[in-house]
């Protein structure tokens, strides 16, 4: 089976090099070096990337590749995920069937011998988004000689999330998939073409990769023609001001940094790209690398699910998943709080910036690079805000220190209930400052943790009877110990509200979820999306409650409220609590 070229750890071949020169006079001479270009140069006149054999042969293996025209795409490969998919489309796990057909329609070649497994992926992909009425011909009909392999073309409606459960491949390469073909014609023509044939190593290098999509995208044609009298459109001028702090880094971190854009110049250059001053072109690679470290953007999406023992829970878990990775050049101008006003969402590749409360006129507009004072400490904040962009916050959360800190991970004094730091064997009371041993409070939180993994355990075995006693124990003795409002209850009342949801008991689960929301909104505020969440799910178990109707409604206008704050009116879960609350008004109005 051909695999496509082979290459070597790219972080290692960093690793490997940086030690190698570390007491050599090369770091002296880098280290003396002050611009972008100045050091592609030095490490092309080096000629560092030569000094690993796979890469010369990864290359040379590439170019065989584009002149044998081969692929990277098999038969078997696609066989395989077909017969996957068959296997969960006979236990009726459409999602899941649907999932393994669009492997193997990734896969699978689309001329030749492999012609027919893509005829089979394709139509049995049809009927996996048939059963989850989802209906898309328009793939099926590009297919060459449908006639003689697929004897009839049942046509349906075109469904609106087509686009997001049929991926378009790439007719090379395995590594991409689109939301459409205009999408993936758009992608070859301007950056994919090229990125297609190191595909592997790119991967390898990770998201300094993105640097060489910026200047083609920008396009080399346009670039090439720029000098220091010159001007680059608006839009990519945006990107090229930002700031690439190039002389905060450490030397090993630029010398590493080098050494990714000069890989980069080798597959621009050797994909047959016009780059007139290679140098030139190294040190804006160089440059949005740096850029890259102190500017990119995760683009997210909520992930709903994904640990429910059989789907059956109405109380389902949520988090936050890495999607992918941009530039957003104005937004990069935004300062940094601890404690931000406005929070940043997606409408596909839109950023979109969201108020999350009045902000005066002349008053500044603060958004987090990653770290908040409601989900890490202080110390760690500092750290994280140091090590990638190069200051010390002095926003109000970190000007209080550690003090509120010490209150929201806290155990109970037993002389006056205040709070104790249990990391220490001895501690002082906050409230009544007696010095006491903390030895009993830590091993019953140590117990109370072994309780709360049985519980899982037991939840992952379909035991619910057993989760929710080890639940139960575990509650009560971080209840015993625990001062104010935690996480470490928070997680408790929201499993077994899961867990009662799973039997039937709705009541239960509702008051387990109250306790839970009252926490989230002490530990992460009033307008935030994690108790945008927690409503979602008291709103869907009070519409199972008896007599608890307006209850419901005004938790699902409460729920949409803040989730049209931070995501927008659009997003799917502001129209699944209006569904909701159609059917709960429905349900007032009956006679």
């Amino acid at each position: 089976m051909d695999t496509g070229p082979r290459f070597g750890d790219w972080p290692q071949f960093l690793d490997d090099s940086l030690n190698s020169h570390r007491d050599s006079s090369m770091k002296t001479n880098f280290c003396g070096l002050d611009t972008n270009e100045a050091r592609i140069k030095y490490i092309l006149e080096s000629d560092f990337l030569q000094k690993a054999e796979w890469v010369k042969r990864y290359f040379d293996e590439c170019e065989n590749e584009k002149i044998r025209s081969t692929t990277h795409k098999t038969s078997l490969k696609a066989e395989y995920h077909r017969k996957d998919g068959n296997a969960k489309f006979q236990q009726k796990l459409y999602q899941q069937a649907l999932k393994c057909y669009n492997e193997a329609v990734v896969h699978a070649p689309g001329e030749g011998s492999g012609e027919g497994e893509m005829a089979l992926s394709l139509g049995n992909r049809s009927a996996a988004l048939f059963h989850l009425q989802h209906f898309k011909i328009d793939t099926a009909m590009d297919v060459k000689k449908k006639e003689r392999l697929l004897k009839e073309i049942t046509c349906g409606l075109e469904n609106i999330k087509s686009e997001a459960t049929c991926n378009s491949r790439c007719h090379r390469c395995t590594h991409v998939r689109y939301c459409s073909e205009a999408c993936r014609n758009e992608s070859s023509d301007i950056y994919h073409h090229v990125e297609c044939h190191y595909s592997d190593l790119l991967l390898s290098v990770g998201i300094a990769h993105l640097s060489m999509r910026v200047i083609l995208t920008a396009g080399l044609k346009f670039l090439n023609g720029f000098n220091e009298k010159g001007t680059y459109e608006r839009q990519y001028l945006a990107t090229f001001a930002l700031q690439d702090h190039s002389e905060d880094f450490h030397p090993n971190d630029l010398y590493q940094y080098s050494l990714t854009a000069t890989l980069l110049l080798r597959c621009l250059q050797d994909c047959g790209c016009d780059v007139i001053d290679p140098v030139y072109i190294g040190g804006l690679l160089l440059r949005h690398i740096c850029q890259l470290v102190c500017n990119a953007h995760a683009i997210t999406k909520i992930e709903v699910g994904g640990d429910d023992v059989d789907g059956s829970s109405l109380v389902s878990t949520t988090r936050q998943v890495r999607i992918a990775t941009a530039i957003y050049a104005t937004t990069s101008l935004t300062n940094h709080s601890c404690q931000p006003n406005v929070i940043l969402g997606f409408d596909k590749k839109v950023l979109v910036v969201r108020a999350t409360e009045d902000i005066p006129p002349g008053g500044g507009v603060f958004v987090s690079y990653g770290p908040t004072s409601a989900r890490m400490g202080w110390a760690e904040r500092q750290q994280r805000l140091r090590e990638q962009y190069f200051f010390t916050c002095l926003c109000k959360a970190c000007k209080t220190g550690d003090r509120m800190e010490e209150f929201s991970s806290a155990v109970k004094c037993p002389h006056c209930s205040g709070p104790l730091d249990y990391k220490q064997p001895t501690s002082t009371c906050l409230k009544c400052h007696r010095v006491t041993d903390t030895t009993h409070q830590r091993e019953l939180l140590a117990q109370a943790d072994s309780e709360f993994v049985a519980g899982l355990q037991q939840l992952e075995k379909n035991n619910i009877t057993g989760a929710v006693k080890s639940f139960h124990k575990c509650l009560d003795m971080r209840e015993a110990v625990v001062s104010g409002q935690q996480r470490s209850l928070g997680e408790v009342w929201d499993v077994l509200a899961r867990c009662y949801a799973m039997q039937g008991s709705y009541d239960e689960s509702a008051k387990y979820l109250e306790r839970s929301i009252a926490s989230t909104e002490t530990i992460y505020g009033g307008s935030s999306v994690e108790l945008a969440h927690e409503l979602q799910k008291l709103a869907e178990i009070l519409f199972h409650c008896e007599g608890r109707v307006l209850d419901a409604v005004q938790t699902t206008d409460r729920a949409v409220e803040l989730f049209t704050l931070n995501y927008g009116s659009g997003c799917e879960a502001v129209m699944e609590l209006r569904q909701l609350k159609a059917h709960l008004v429905q349900g007032i109005v009956q006679p």
